[in-house]
């Protein structure tokens, strides 16, 4: 399918789809607004950074989800094809 292919873990793809993409930045401009506001004296590159991370933490937190369902299928004897 589309998308991106970071990598392989036991040798099923890491793929990264343009729609995760898309939400990373729906996310980020959703957050953007109140993060602005309890962050109050920081510069706009602070308050990015931070909405940023948080971004990258949801990321992380989605594909580590992934991983689980891939490493419990592979412990039932079923191979992802994908992650």
């Amino acid at each position: 399918g589309p998308g991106l292919v970071l990598g392989r873990i036991g040798g099923a793809p890491v793929v990264i789809a343009p729609s995760s993409v898309l939400l990373g930045a729906l996310i980020a401009a959703t957050w953007f607004p109140a993060v602005n506001r309890s962050m109050n004296g920081y510069t706009l590159l602070q308050v990015l950074g931070v909405v940023l991370a948080a971004v990258l933490g949801v990321v992380v937190s989605v594909f580590l989800h992934e991983l689980a369902h891939g490493l419990s299928g592979t412990a039932l004897g079923r191979w992802p094809t994908r992650y």
